[in-house]
């Protein structure tokens, strides 16, 4: 039942597959009415699956699913597959299963104006036929109610092609007397079934069809006899119809290979689900087979295991894909040697084992074969891989007479790689300290730095500042100016020419910020380096000073200090600490560059110290507090 699940208000159509046979296409009135799909089916292996084929109008679902055995003696036909047509219990009652049903069969009522028969007592109590219709059912039957009449039943198939067993349970439900006789013939479709029939009193008696039956409406006529005192009964009814799967499963070895494939490297493909070929419009992912005809099973012959994150040894299972032509198991992380089991593929004419972690030496009888030009072998990509047992020592002798040599050609070798990377730093240093870089008047080197950070010109700062024209703050590092860069807003911080530690700090302001990403710290966007002209470009971010986002700095130092620090170093101090909490090694500071960063911090806290004009050393200097967010000036 669909129930509007999914809140679409649109009931799906779908197809219900039974291993690679199409069982029944399933279509659903409404929302509220109940589909149920019953079949009877020969199991031709140990397992089958059940199969929602999406149509592409609407998702498949299934609210239950139930599997019951039955004797392979009690609907037996020369057809795998019986689906059910009609099973009524012939009186308008309640519809009755399970416990009532030792198979779980379900009944359903039969409304007709006939004649309702029924007896309280027990039906098969001692004793039973392998059909084993439910008791309850068989306590009821139908006559036609002119007892000279015949009782007659139809019913008409969607598909007046479908072909059907007809299966009926007889019980007489009344103790006749001496001079009563129930006898009847029964015939189906005009062709004449049983004669003379006399059912059993509380006893199932079933008569069926021997060969299929089937018109565009179907008829059970039952007549009494000449002999007969009492008009024909009948208790209950089934009616299947043939579904001839007439597709073949995969070859049983070919599947039994691919399912151990498929647990052994844990394969989460999609779509391998079900048959590995078959259907045709389903096969798994990665899959060639073979479709002969309907008389033969599909072989596979393809395989595309590529990039599929295969770890571990080449299963043996493999071994039993023995109609293969095309194996690719490249670019995955199998380990160990190749095995011999591969050159015993007869079909094989491609097998590609590159990118692996392979070792140990290819199977003579792959290399005979990719020599004679019946096997195209790719190989490549596994290090510890070598084309014949040569590559395998033997002897401690032959071992080492191979190592002392190749020790001495590494050392060799190490040591010529390690002048050559010397050579190469100093020239680069020495050719970047000539090109790029310059000494300033005051004999501080200029120019850009060796950071992955945009380098400005001073000409570029004074566009950007619009000729430093706006003031965000002031510190003992310098002034903060505000600028626009693409559109942007940004904040300059400009390197006081009164600063003493001046050009160390800001490398090391530079060097530091390259590596503080924290949400509550601004980035850095670039830098200057022109003669005596330094200067740092961050981000510009509004809603209020860093003082106000942050919190009062002052919440944060040691009390023992009573407030005398300087809050630019309280804040160096700061980044420094983020910087060394970063996850990744590489952003975090060397020890030289934290004493660097400290000292540079005592130093401004002296030179503070000399200029302050104002009581509170924690409050930062700003213009123009209206929700804009900015750098503190150091």
């Amino acid at each position: 039942m669909y129930g509007n699940y999914d809140g679409l208000n649109r009931t799906p159509e779908f197809d219900l597959y039974l291993g690679v046979n199409l069982w029944e296409p399933v279509v659903l009135v409404n929302e509220t009415v109940i589909v149920t799909k019953e079949i009877i089916y020969t199991l031709p292996s140990d397992h089958i699956h059940v199969c929602l084929v999406d149509k592409n109008k609407g998702t498949p679902f299934l609210s239950a699913l139930e599997v019951r055995f039955i004797k392979n003696d009690t609907y037996d036909t020369p057809y795998e597959a019986l689906m059910l047509g009609r099973r009524w219990i012939l009186a308008p009652q309640a519809t009755f299963k399970y416990k009532d049903d030792f198979y779980d069969r379900i009944w359903m009522p039969y409304k007709s104006n006939m004649k309702i028969l029924n007896t309280s007592l027990t039906i098969d109590e001692t004793n039973h036929n392998g059909f084993r219709p439910a008791s309850i059912v068989m306590r009821t039957a139908i006559s036609p109610g002119n007892e000279s009449s015949p009782l007659t039943l139809t019913w008409s198939p969607d598909d007046p092609r479908s072909k059907f067993y007809v299966y009926m349970h007889f019980a007489e439900v009344q103790k006749l007397q001496r001079n009563e006789t129930r006898e009847f013939d029964i015939y189906v479709n005009d062709d004449l079934l049983t004669e003379n029939f006399r059912p059993f009193y509380l006893f199932t008696d079933t008569r069926s069809t021997s060969e299929p039956v089937g018109r565009t409406k179907n008829e059970i006529v039952i007549r009494k006899t000449d002999l007969s005192t009492l008009p024909p009964i009948i208790n209950a009814i089934e009616i299947y119809q043939i579904n001839e799967f007439l597709q073949l499963p995969t070859d049983q070895q070919d599947v039994d290979a691919m399912v151990k494939i498929k647990m052994k490297y844990g394969v989460k493909k999609k779509n391998w689900q079900g048959d590995p070929c078959v259907p045709v419009d389903y096969s798994w992912e990665g899959l060639e087979c073979l479709h002969s005809d309907n008389n033969t099973s599909p072989r596979l012959i393809s395989l595309n295991l590529t990039s599929s994150g295969l770890t571990g040894e080449i299963d043996p299972a493999f071994s039993n894909l023995t109609s293969i032509n095309k194996l690719d198991l490249s670019n995955n992380r199998l380990t160990g040697k190749v095995p011999e089991f591969l050159a015993s593929l007869v079909n094989l004419t491609v097998l590609n084992l590159e990118g692996n972690k392979l070792s140990g030496s290819i199977p003579a009888k792959l290399l005979e074969k990719s020599k004679d030009g019946s096997l195209s072998l790719k190989y490549g990509g596994n290090p510890g891989l070598c084309q014949s047992s040569s590559c395998q020592p033997t002897t401690k002798k032959k071992k080492s007479g191979y190592i002392v040599p190749l020790v001495a050609s590494v050392i060799g070798l190490l040591v010529f790689l390690i002048l050559l990377a010397l050579f190469c730093h100093f020239k680069r240093r020495s050719r970047r300290g000539a090109v790029s870089n310059k000494l300033s008047s005051n004999g501080v080197i200029t120019g850009p730095l060796d950071i992955a950070k945009r380098y400005f010109n001073y000409s570029e700062v004074v566009d950007v500042t619009n000729n430093f024209e706006r003031v965000l703050g002031k510190g003992g590092f310098g002034k903060v100016y505000n600028g626009v860069l693409n559109g942007d807003q940004v904040a300059v911080k400009v390197l006081s020419e009164e600063s003493a530690q001046g050009y160390k700090e800001f490398r090391a302001e530079v060097e530091l910020l390259m590596r503080v990403h924290h949400t509550n710290l601004t980035s850095l966007i670039g830098y200057c380096n022109e003669d005596n002209h330094m200067s740092l470009i961050y981000e510009y971010m509004a809603n209020g000073n860093l003082g106000d986002y942050l919190g009062d700095i002052s919440g944060i130092v040691d009390q023992r200090l009573g407030g005398r620090f300087e809050a630019g170093s309280a804040w160096k101090i700061t980044e420094i600490a983020l910087a060394c909490a970063s996850e990744s090694s590489e952003q975090r500071p060397t020890m030289s560059q934290v004493v660097m960063e400290l000292k540079q911090s005592v130093v401004r806290k002296v030179n503070d110290r000399d200029s302050h004009r104002d009581d509170d050393p924690v409050r930062m200097v700003t213009m123009n507090l209206d929700t804009e967010m900015v750098p503190r000036a150091r």
